[in-house]
């Protein structure tokens, strides 16, 4: 089965890159399927020990022309046939795929009048949309619709997405399928190859941290948490360190002045950007990851620390209770002291850790990349008729 996926996102994205550098080394991995990835220059992805064929794409200026032809195209059907709107992206034709699959919301398959299979995330500017712009959530709205309401299925990670789906978009449940998809297992065996001791002295590390990689956008709620660990400390006497690693976003300078205004400085420490074995390594050596996100659909780092022994501490929003089941402790993102009950549970329970640790890497023994490609093959099957594949 000749299967093309469209790579957009780039590693500052977050969860969708991720995602899709992962959905690409799954669907690669079953016998008998041929994957090309269809790049822009954004997704910087390495995959030259993985089975596909990469094949480079550039984006597409979006002046005013384009945007009346993208919206004609759009809401005129009978007119499609006459426009044009992705010349760029021809060669995307020449390969003849069986199956092609936008891990982002995108309208780029649609334009071109090819079926596709969709994957939607989440649905944030819908439960927060003040972090969202008038013309953001209109444009989010609309691409959302258009994307969800064509594609020939809609693969979502979650229950909790799919009744979304259902909700906003108006999607048949029969066109909604929930795949999950775990962190790829090359990135643990990458441990193997580095000192732990080495990146603990490289670093600086305490010997008892917290562990939270996200950006720093406003919905991940750093503020909160670094307010609790102000609360574990005032109220509880423990001094609980932090260590967080992602990329500078719209929320990073609220941080840096809540770290300075609740005297922090010297529990919380930012890495930056970490590449990919020493991010293993770190989850490796926490004490605990820390989800408190204000939103989130499914959290990458949530199974990436349980597949490397991390017991995990994360907000009860969304689906990320249907997530961690009971192999993590919840709490209220909104609720400091909450929050805080919840760390200082954890973070001094020896005994608690190693149960809720073990409970986690059982969660992953049985949640793997080939079950979840063996599900999108299922999946493809149950669309296609035997005479559309090559």
């Amino acid at each position: 089965m000749r299967i093309g996926i469209l790579a957009t996102a780039d590693r500052e994205g977050g969860g969708v890159f991720q995602y899709t550098e992962n959905l690409i080394r799954a669907l690669s991995g079953i016998a008998g399927n041929e994957v090309f990835v269809f790049k822009t220059p954004a997704f910087n992805a390495d995959f030259s020990s993985c089975n596909c064929v990469v094949v480079n794409i550039e984006e597409q200026s979006n002046n005013h022309l384009q945007k009346l032809r993208k919206l004609v195209f759009t809401f005129i059907p009978f007119l499609r046939r006459y426009i044009t709107i992705c010349p760029g992206y021809d060669k995307i034709s020449d390969y003849q795929m069986d199956i092609y699959i936008t891990p982002a919301v995108s309208l780029l398959f649609f334009f071109m009048q090819k079926s596709y299979f969709l994957t939607i995330h989440d649905f944030q500017h819908k439960y927060l949309p003040h972090f969202f712009s008038f013309r953001e959530r209109v444009i989010r709205n609309i691409v959302f619709f258009v994307a969800a309401r064509n594609a020939s299925m809609v693969v979502v990670e979650s229950s909790n997405v799919a009744n979304d789906v259902v909700k906003y978009l108006h999607v048949r449940k029969e066109r909604i399928s929930v795949i999950q998809l775990p962190p790829a297992v090359a990135v643990e065996k990458l441990v193997a190859a580095n000192d732990v001791q080495c990146l603990a002295q490289k670093y600086s590390l305490p010997d008892k941290f917290l562990f939270y990689p996200a950006q720093f956008w406003h919905h991940k709620n750093h503020q909160r948490l670094l307010r609790a660990i102000a609360e574990i400390k005032n109220i509880y006497n423990v001094r609980v360190n932090l260590i967080l690693i992602g990329s500078k976003k719209n929320a990073f300078s609220d941080f840096e002045q809540e770290v300075a205004k609740l005297d922090l400085s010297s529990q919380v420490t930012w890495l930056g950007y970490v590449d990919d074995a020493e991010k293993t390594i770190l989850y490796k050596l926490a004490t605990a990851l820390v989800v408190p996100s204000l939103f989130e659909s499914v959290s990458m780092p949530i199974w990436e620390a349980m597949l490397n022994g991390c017991p995990v501490i994360c907000s009860n929003v969304c689906a990320l209770p249907e997530q961690v089941a009971d192999a993590g402790v919840l709490f209220d993102p909104y609720n400091v002291g909450d929050m805080a009950k919840a760390i200082i549970n954890v973070y001094t329970n020896d005994d608690k850790r190693g149960s809720m640790a073990t409970k986690g890497y059982e969660r992953m023994n049985v949640f793997t990349l080939d079950d979840s490609a063996n599900r999108w093959s299922k999946l493809f099957m149950s669309v296609l008729r035997p005479d559309d594949i090559s």
